[in-house]
C-alpha cells in the first residue's frame, strides 16, 4: 500500500512575496482615494489589522475587504469634518463617499489585492475561491463546470477561505493579549512602507 501523497505548502519566500503584492495593491487602492501617502499607509495598516482581528474566516473575502476599506476611508474623512459650533445643532454630513460613482469597480479592484494570496492555495480550493470570490461566479455554476455537487463546491469554497486567512496569518507576526485579543501585528520583514511590488 502506497503512502498518502502530501501537498507541500508555499514557501516562506512565496508567502512573503504574495503578502507584499496584496499589501501593495491595497495601499495603491487606498492612496487613490486619500490626500497623501502617509495617510494611505496608516489606513492600509488599519484595514489589515481589522482583517486579523476578524478572528474567523469571512464568508466572502473580496466583499469583506471592500467593506472594511470603504469604512476605513469614510471614517478617515468623517474624522476630519469640522464639528458644528453649537453641539446641539445637527451639522451637515459633508462626508464624501469616494466609492459612490463606481462601487462595483472598487470591489473588483480590491479583488485583485487578494489574487496573489489566492494563487498560493492548493487545488481544488484555489480555483473554487478564485471563481466564486474573485470572479463572481455562483457556486452552482462552478460546481456544474467542475463536475461536483453544489454541497461539495460549498465545502471547497469554505475550506479555501479558511486557508486564505491562514496564509495571511502565516505572513504576519501577531501579538495577542492574555485573553487572545490582537494587540499588534507586523508584516514580513521585507514589507515596508516604501516597498513596491509588481502588479
Amino acid at each position: 500500500m502506497s503512502a498518502p501523497t502530501t501537498v507541500a505548502g508555499p514557501s516562506d519566500a512565496d508567502l512573503d512575496q504574495a503578502y507584499r503584492q496584496m499589501r501593495s495593491r491595497l495601499r495603491a487602492f487606498i492612496a487613490a482615494r486619500v490626500e497623501n501617502p502617509e495617510t494611505a499607509e496608516d489606513l492600509t495598516q488599519e484595514v489589515l489589522l481589522r482583517l486579523i482581528r476578524a478572528g474567523t474566516a469571512v464568508d466572502d473575502p473580496t466583499a469583506w475587504l471592500y467593506r472594511v476599506a470603504r469604512n476605513v476611508i469614510i471614517d478617515h474623512y468623517r474624522g476630519r469634518r469640522p464639528q458644528p459650533a453649537d453641539p446641539t445643532m445637527p451639522g451637515a454630513d459633508g462626508v464624501v463617499d469616494p466609492f459612490a460613482d463606481d462601487p462595483d469597480g472598487a470591489r473588483l479592484e480590491l479583488s485583485r489585492c487578494l489574487r496573489s494570496l489566492v494563487d498560493h492555495l492548493p487545488e481544488p480550493y484555489r480555483s473554487a475561491v478564485r471563481s466564486v470570490d474573485l470572479d463572481g461566479a455562483t457556486q452552482t455554476a462552478v460546481s456544474a463546470a467542475a463536475g461536483v455537487s453544489v454541497s461539495g463546491m460549498k465545502s471547497r469554497v469554505q475550506r479555501g477561505r479558511r486557508q486564505l486567512r491562514d496564509l495571511l496569518m502565516d505572513c504576519c507576526t501577531i501579538e495577542v493579549s492574555a485573553s487572545g485579543a490582537v494587540m499588534d501585528y507586523a508584516g514580513p520583514p521585507s514589507c515596508t512602507a516604501d516597498s513596491t511590488c509588481a502588479r
